[in-house]
């Protein structure tokens, strides 16, 4: 019997990208259940984009600066590219990939179409506008496809959008992690800045994670526990060399490590004290399930989307508003001096397989 084949399309890939990791797992899963994957990248390096995904990966090069002219061409390509493999399921990441997918899945009626929404539609990482994107999902809906939103506020917010066919919409978990992913968690550190103890923050170093609001709670920590663990920030991003500054003026260089990029952050969260996710807006924050699995006591804010239907119903959970350096200080004092974890059940739906399973069943429907 001939093997299933799927395809996973991306706009562009961010090597600490939280939706290139996921898509990276969920693709793992899908293999393992018999399938032939592909990574179809609309516009990106080759070398960069095998060295994440392996070597079933189609790449669009950047031959426009013109957006509308490079999503035409890639659209026609991508259509010539299902019918060549004779691609059995789409999963679509990110506006302008789910865009490609929905264009191509007005003419393609054999093949299962899945668009899914990783981020909350009022963060102000945004760049389309609100009624844009009202029409786009409206749009969607009304095409032979499936929405997965990764978080049920999320999905009930696209629900919640004019003329959109609620049925068409689904909340499914990330593919977080797998026994592979908590092994790596146990992998020795060999990171000489890192002598003694430390809280950690893991992402891009971009506004939406938040991370001046977190080094700004930690310089009130350090003043009120004489013995605060050091506080490290694994990732890398265009706001690095602003933290940088603000480390400076904080007086933090003692203080702050910035470990980096690292294709195995696991192993920092799990010799952590405790992670912190300081976060303005998500969809539903991949770093956040992987320390709870990995059994790393956690503080969160309770940004949109996420950390609240995961676990703001949990008792001893402290969500901290948005933007509020001085509640997130407290918190972080709070749980160190009571370092409990919350139980990995919370997060085994976002386990592997289990995600791939969903997904697999919005085929089948």
């Amino acid at each position: 019997m001939e093997k299933k084949k799927v395809v996973f399309l991306l706009k562009e890939l961010i090597l600490d990208g939280g939706v290139e990791r996921v898509t990276a797992n969920l693709g793992k899963a899908f293999e393992g259940f018999g399938f032939d994957v592909y990574y179809y990248v609309l516009w990106e390096d080759e070398a960069v984009v095998k060295g994440l995904y392996g070597d079933n990966v189609f790449v669009e090069p950047r031959n426009s600066d013109n957006k509308f002219k490079k999503t035409s061409a890639a659209l026609s390509k991508f259509k010539h590219f299902l019918s060549d493999k004779d691609i059995d399921i789409v999963i679509s990441a990110k506006e302008t990939a789910n865009i490609v997918a929905f264009l191509t899945a007005l003419s393609k009626s054999k093949t299962s179409f899945i668009l899914t929404r990783h981020v909350d539609f009022k963060g102000s990482g945004q760049k389309l506008g609100a009624l844009t994107l009202k029409i786009m999902y409206a749009l969607y809906s009304m095409a032979k496809l499936s929405i997965v939103c990764v978080s049920k506020d999320l999905a009930n917010e696209v629900k919640a959008m004019p003329f959109v066919q609620q049925k068409k919409v689904s909340f499914v978990e990330n593919a977080v992690f797998n026994q592979a992913v908590i092994e790596q968690g146990l992998a020795p550190l060999n990171d000489d800045n890192l002598q003694g103890d430390y809280i950690c923050g893991v992402g891009r170093l971009k506004h939406q994670k938040g991370f001046d609001i977190l080094m700004k709670a930690y310089s009130i920590c350090i003043e009120a526990k004489e013995d605060m663990p050091k506080l490290v920030l694994v990732g890398d991003g265009p706001d690095h060399d602003a933290l940088i500054k603000l480390r400076s003026e904080l007086k933090l260089e003692n203080s702050v490590v910035f470990a980096g990029y690292t294709n195995n952050p696991y192993k920092y969260m799990k010799n952590s004290k405790l992670f912190v996710l300081s976060s303005r807006f998500e969809g539903m924050p991949t770093v956040l399930v992987e320390a709870i699995a990995l059994g790393v006591p956690i503080v969160s804010t309770d940004c949109p989307t996420g950390p609240s239907e995961l676990i703001g119903h949990i008792d001893g959970v402290n969500l901290v508003k948005v933007g509020d350096h001085e509640a997130l200080a407290a918190v972080i004092l709070a749980k160190l001096a009571n370092p409990q974890a919350i139980d990995k059940k919370a997060v085994e739906g976002y386990e592997f397989t289990n995600a791939a399973r969903s997904y697999l069943k919005l085929t089948q429907e």
